[in-house]
This record gives structure tokens, sequence and C-alpha cells, in this order.
């Protein structure tokens, strides 16, 4: 249900599915898209698996999406891969415009993401990169 969902959605990029442990990532998308979104996604399910006190804490979950989005920026930064960084950065910034067209229905992730982007290490690697 809901991985047909996804492949019909540009709303969304992926999801980790609870019940069966496991990353669906929307098709159509680019390869070094595919992985930031699975990096995201993976700070999820280990912050599930693991018994993380973010998950499941408050109905949207703004807790565990900071986690997912700095989970997701310290490993593409830990990769130190052009093309990656690049397609992250592409990425927050379609994800910025999309959460802001719609507040209501993205409210965790976009204080989330803005949150995470204000910490000095994320600034930090905001400042390496544009230097490249």
């Amino acid at each position: 249900m809901y991985f047909e969902h996804l492949k019909h959605s540009s709303e969304v990029s992926g999801f980790y599915e609870e019940a069966d442990g496991l990353i669906y990532i929307a098709s159509g998308l680019g390869k070094y898209e595919k992985e930031c979104v699975f990096l995201h996604e993976r700070m999820h399910r280990i912050c599930h698996q693991g018994g993380c006190v973010c998950w499941g804490l408050d109905d949207d979950n703004y807790l565990a999406e900071v986690h997912a989005y700095t989970g997701e920026w310290e490993a593409v930064a830990a990769e130190d891969c052009h093309a990656l960084t690049k397609a992250y950065f592409k990425s927050i910034s379609s994800s910025l415009k999309k959460m802001e067209g719609d507040k209501k229905a993205w409210t965790a992730n976009l204080k989330a993401l803005r949150k995470v982007m204000r910490t000095k290490k994320f600034k930090i690697f905001q400042k390496k990169w544009s230097q490249r």
C-alpha cells in the first residue's frame, strides 16, 4: 500500500516502514539523490531499531526528524564525495521549497531541517562545500 503510493507520489522521496524494517525510495530519483534519501531514512531505522527516545515521542516526530536530518548531512560529509554533496544541497533546497509550500503537512520536517541548518557544525560543512 505505502510502496504503491510512493511510486506515484511527488510529495515523498522515501520512507522507513516500521512494520517490516525496510526503507522505500521513490523511483525517478538520480543515484545520489537516492543515496541522500537512504541516508535520511536509515537514521529513522537506526532510531527505531535502537530504541532511541525520539521514536514515537510525539505526534509530528520532530525530534526523529532532527536526528534523521543530522545523520543524513553527517553521512554525506563523511563520504567527501563531490557529486553526493552537490545532490544533497540540491535535495535540501528543493525539500525546503516543498515544505514551505505546505507547512501544515510538513511541520515537523520543516522545523527540524531549519534547526539542523542553524547549527554551527552544519554551517561549517556548508561553508566548506561552498568554497570548493
